[in-house]
């Protein structure tokens, strides 16, 4: 009898250990989720730090290699110059100017201006060459004359040096994989009939910030939705960085509103944010915000104050935002459908209208349509943008940045869209 009890008394102690240790280990792992989400996988900030190192590696190398040739380019203008300026009434011979020891203007020890002597022409001509080749690579966006070169003799030999003026920076955030980080097949943006005005906006984002939105599609490895970052911007602003949103006060290419670029997420990209004193967001809200910030307006937001006014910060801020509600819906779908099942197109759209009417109010949308198995198939998001809820003027906001994205998209591609309207 003592015996049972004692084998009943172990069983129900170790009953309770497991449910403990369970118990523990469900904690753990809602915290490690919880971490996870705010500071990303273990090892991606750390590879962040490597590939940032890499990077500044990389540029350094490059910078010496073109330092070479740039200096040899400067040895051959100095002397096709004549160390004068291009054009110099001195003469020439073979095209190379002449130095004149009768006229003390055709030698550069004595010409002014622009120079006073040999060296400073060289070094003119250097950071000229140095110039060109840094525009060359248009990913390094290295400052220009940002070397001071120093030409002089040591032990009969001619050693030049270059000392720069303002230190190169590398973020490490850029290189920084975000979580959820995954690689998708591109989605088929479809074209449709588009307008010359419509072309012109696409074509002068395209020219404008084509760059940094693939730098930032790649930073956040959504490079299939390149195209619907142009016709983002296209829809908001129509690339003009001064735009001001007429209702809410929404400030630059991207249009945050105040409240919105104040989250931390994007506070830390546009570093600080002044609300403009208009509209429903300022002290004084029956006053209607201006179409557009002019230099000496009496807005309280202006570009000295308010990064949104920066239209690289705005690039990177909102291709960020779409990226957001995208991973959150997908994960949202998935949990429905199981992983890869979400339809692409549904995602998209979900993730544009959020940016106008909020990610709680997609997921209200959804709710009301039926829920994610009937929007979930293509064409599915018009039951989305078609909510009770969603006025007329939103129900087209998608669509319209998804009719620039086919404009774009073709940019990209070098595939025309034959269609066009007037």
């Amino acid at each position: 009898m003592i015996k049972h009890k004692k084998a009943r008394y172990f069983i129900t102690m170790v009953a309770i250990f497991l449910i403990m240790a369970l118990a523990v280990m469900l904690a753990f792992m809602i915290k490690t989720s919880r971490e996870t989400a705010k500071y990303g996988d273990i090892g991606f900030k750390a590879a962040s730090l490597i590939n940032a190192y890499q990077k500044a590696e990389s540029t350094l190398f490059y910078i010496d290699t073109a330092s070479k040739y740039a200096a040899e380019n400067a040895y051959f203008l100095t002397a096709y110059r004549g160390a004068m300026p291009s054009g110099s009434e001195c003469g020439n011979h073979y095209g190379f100017a002449v130095w004149d020891f009768e006229d003390e203007n055709c030698l550069p020890f004595k010409a002014k201006p622009p120079h006073t002597n040999v060296v400073e022409a060289f070094e003119e001509m250097m950071n000229e060459e140095l110039n060109a080749f840094f525009e060359l690579n248009e990913e390094l966006r290295m400052p220009k004359d940002n070397y001071h070169i120093n030409l002089f003799e040591e032990e009969g030999q001619l050693v030049i040096s270059g000392d720069a003026m303002n230190p190169l920076s590398f973020d490490v955030a850029k290189y920084y994989r975000p979580v959820g980080f995954t690689m998708y097949t591109p989605v088929e943006i479809p074209s449709y009939p588009a307008s010359k005005g419509a072309r012109g906006k696409v074509q002068k984002v395209y020219d404008k910030y084509g760059v940094w939105i693939k730098q930032y599609s790649q930073m956040y490895g959504v490079q299939h939705l390149e195209a619907v970052f142009g016709g983002q911007i296209a829809h908001e602003s129509a690339a003009d960085p001064y735009v001001i949103g007429y209702a809410a006060a929404e400030v630059g290419i991207a249009q945050f509103t105040c409240p919105t670029a104040k989250q931390s997420r994007f506070l830390e990209i546009f570093g600080k944010v002044t609300c403009c004193g208009c509209s429903g967001y300022g002290p004084e809200p029956d006053i209607p915000c201006p179409r557009r910030w002019e230099p000496g307006s009496w807005l309280k937001c202006n570009p000295e104050n308010d990064g949104r006014f920066d239209e690289q910060k705005s690039v990177q801020a909102m291709v960020k935002y779409i990226y957001d509600n995208y991973m959150l819906y997908k994960k949202m779908f998935e949990e429905e459908v199981g992983v890869g099942n979400a339809n692409e197109e549904t995602l998209i759209h979900c993730a544009l209208l959020a940016y106008n009417r909020g990610e709680g109010g997609v997921r209200s949308d959804i709710r009301r349509a039926g829920g994610v198995h009937a929007v979930n198939s293509p064409g599915g998001w018009q039951k989305v943008a078609n909510s009770p809820r969603v006025s007329s003027r939103r129900w087209g906001y998608s669509k319209s940045i998804m009719d620039y994205a086919a404009i774009y998209n073709e940019l990209l591609t070098g595939t025309p869209n034959d269609q066009q309207t007037g």
